[in-house]
């Protein structure tokens, strides 16, 4: 065997040595985070069966946690000498999540816990989590408002601006819906105006993975969803998108651009407005 065949030998075995050293290592660090995430808690809200059931026993099994909150949004105002002044709404949102304790509890040992306060950096616009309500603290008056009466999850809230208006977009899911796996459960969507401080219920159509589309320069918002187009309660790749207009004066919701337009579309797509080609008899 020459020196070269000897060294090549030596190069392979040190080689497979540090693929299998590597291999092992990734596998344990593999391990160790689907071991981590295994045993981590779930603090998402439990769902209403669940509730129920803890009711009747007389116990709970989650308490109260306030995420780190942010303004409502901050506004660049245009000067006489070209600068831009910052202005701060006086809106603090203050997320409200819960912690599943690691023990049921009884209801009798219900209480307010002392707490270790910090600060935190605030950031803008926009917040998603599993939250269980969103309090909204006014600075100018300083009062706090509690938006939801009833047991739900909040999955995102989204600040929006259009013109001279500023509210809050809330996607949020019906925890008494956990149960029925039968058929994709929708998502419910507030909206909450600060000049206003209302809170009102978006009759949103039946619509999955929904993005709204904001821009100043149009007269209404987008709204754009997945529909169940073969209506077997799911919804798939293999179901379209659709637009609506939405009025934010109104919450008057409505296709777009319209069903005639769509329906005019899909006829050309079928190729209904094709001629058959002749024979060539």
């Amino acid at each position: 065997m020459s020196k070269l065949q000897k060294f090549n030998q030596i190069l392979f075995a040190i080689m497979g040595s540090a693929i299998a050293i590597f291999a092992t290592v990734s596998l344990i660090v593999i391990a160790m985070d689907f071991y981590k995430d295994w045993t981590r808690p779930d603090h998402t809200p439990l769902p209403d069966h669940k509730v129920i059931e803890l009711v009747k026993n007389n116990k709970f099994a989650q308490t109260i946690s306030y995420e780190r909150g942010f303004w409502a949004w901050t506004d660049h105002i245009p000067q006489e000498d070209g600068s831009k002044k910052t202005v701060t709404s006086p809106y603090y949102i203050i997320p409200v999540s819960q912690t599943t304790l690691k023990n049921e509890q009884e209801r009798e040992n219900i209480g307010l816990r002392s707490m270790k306060m910090g600060m935190t950096d605030a950031y803008y616009g926009r917040s998603g989590g599993k939250y269980n309500n969103i309090l909204i603290y006014n600075t100018t008056n300083n009062s706090i408002k509690k938006l939801f009466n009833q047991r739900l999850l909040v999955r995102h809230i989204n600040i929006h601006k259009y013109h001279d208006s500023h509210f809050a977009l809330l996607q949020t899911f019906r925890l008494s819906e956990i149960k029925d796996r039968k058929k994709d459960t929708l998502d419910d969507y507030y909206i909450y105006s600060f000049a206003s401080e209302k809170l009102s219920k978006l009759a949103v159509p039946e619509l999955n993975n929904i993005s709204f589309i904001t821009d100043q320069n149009l007269p209404y918002f987008l709204i754009r969803g997945r529909i169940d187009f073969d209506g077997n309660d799911k919804f798939d790749h293999y179901d379209p998108y659709r637009l609506f207009l939405w009025n934010y004066e109104s919450h008057d919701i409505s296709p777009f651009p319209g069903d005639a337009i769509t329906e005019d579309l899909q006829k050309i797509l079928e190729g209904q407005n094709l001629t058959p080609p002749k024979s060539s008899r």
